[in-house]
C-alpha cells in the first residue's frame, strides 16, 4: 500500500467517498432514467437476455446495465427533452468518476 501521508490523509478518503457516493448517485440516476425510458420510449429497451427463473431483474439491478447500453449505443439521443438527454450524460460522467475512484483505490493496495 502507498505510505504517502498525502495519499492516506486526502486521496484515500476521497476515493472511498467518491466510490460510495458515486455508486448511490449512479443507482438513483439509472433508476430515474430507466423508468422514464420505459414509460415514454419503451421501444428503445431491448428485452434483457439475462432473465432468470430465480432472480427478479429489478432486484438484480439489471436496469443499470440497460441504461449503460442506451448510453454506449447513443440511442438516448432520440429522446426529445434536452433535460433527460443531459441526465444520460451526467449518469455517464458519474459512472466514469466512480470507476476511476475505485480503480485508484484498488491500485493503492497493489502498489
Amino acid at each position: 500500500m502507498i505510505k504517502s501521508p498525502i495519499f492516506l490523509d486526502v486521496i484515500l478518503p476521497a476515493c472511498v467517498s467518491a466510490g460510495f457516493l458515486g455508486f448511490l448517485a449512479l443507482l438513483v440516476l439509472s433508476r430515474l432514467l430507466y423508468d422514464y425510458v420505459q414509460k415514454h420510449y419503451s421501444d428503445m429497451l431491448a428485452p434483457t437476455h439475462s432473465q432468470s427463473f430465480w432472480v427478479d431483474q429489478d432486484m438484480a439491478m439489471a436496469f443499470i446495465g440497460d441504461v449503460w447500453t442506451l448510453t454506449r449505443q447513443r440511442s438516448f439521443r432520440r429522446i426529445a427533452s434536452p433535460f433527460w438527454r443531459g441526465l444520460f450524460w451526467v449518469n455517464a460522467v458519474v459512472g466514469a468518476l466512480t470507476t476511476v475512484a475505485l480503480a485508484v483505490l484498488c491500485l493503492s493496495f497493489v502498489l
